[in-house]
């Protein structure tokens, strides 16, 4: 991995930091339930939608290159840390943490699907993590979805629906996607309830249903024991 690869940079708040990329890779890990603010996934999840029927017909077998410890940057001085595993040939477990202030981990079990040639992930907590609250805490919906890809180098890019108004809450507002809206801590927070069949058809027919830019992660490899 090449010191570009991780953006060491990211920790510009925490003092006394190392300047090479494998030396920040170990060194961040261990310091992530204590020094991570709750805002990081506030921030990341702001406004997005999210929708009671799934938006997935036919599962597709899990993308090879997804498994794996992830990191990347939001802004200039947040880090998102996705860790994922294969639970079956069709289904991941992402876990997604908020190590400040109680937040914990939120845990989702995630499945593959494409629309209109864009590779999407719909999240789906699991039932012992939505008991806890922990998505709750984090602002983060029970099922939602997101568009990804991997570039040249490998990195996965993630488009969250993280625009200030997404596509998906106005076209409930205007009544063309069957949903509610309400509003909880200062934002609104919309929950489509159309069928999947209708909301796979809005998606193919919207290109601009996710936000930008995108979210990097670079894969990071833990040192050996």
């Amino acid at each position: 991995m090449s010191p570009a690869a991780f953006p060491v940079h990211a920790m510009s708040s925490i003092d006394h930091r190392p300047t090479s990329a494998p030396a920040a890779c170990a060194w961040l890990l261990p310091r992530l339930i204590s020094r991570l603010a709750p805002l990081l996934l506030f921030a990341l999840a702001a406004c997005m939608p999210g929708n009671e029927n799934t938006v997935i017909d036919h599962p597709l077998a899990n993308d090879a290159r997804m498994p794996g410890l992830w990191a990347g940057r939001l802004g200039d001085n947040d880090v998102v840390v996705l860790r994922i595993t294969a639970e079956t040939p069709r289904v991941l477990s992402v876990d997604v943490g908020v190590f400040a202030e109680g937040a914990g981990l939120a845990h989702y079990r995630a499945a593959r699907t494409t629309i209109g040639g864009r590779d999407i992930l719909e999240l789906t907590e699991t039932d012992a993590s939505a008991q806890a609250g922990a998505g709750a805490k984090m602002d983060l919906p029970k099922r939602f979805f997101i568009a990804y890809r991997f570039d040249s180098d490998n990195r996965l890019s993630v488009n969250l629906q993280n625009d200030l108004t997404t596509p998906l809450e106005k076209a409930v507002e205007q009544g063309r996607l069957a949903g509610h809206s309400e509003k909880r801590a200062g934002n609104t927070r919309t929950l489509v309830t159309a069928p999947t069949a209708a909301l796979r058809d809005f998606v193919a027919r919207t290109p601009n249903v996710f936000g930008t830019p995108a979210i990097a992660f670079t894969k990071v490899s833990l040192p050996a024991k």
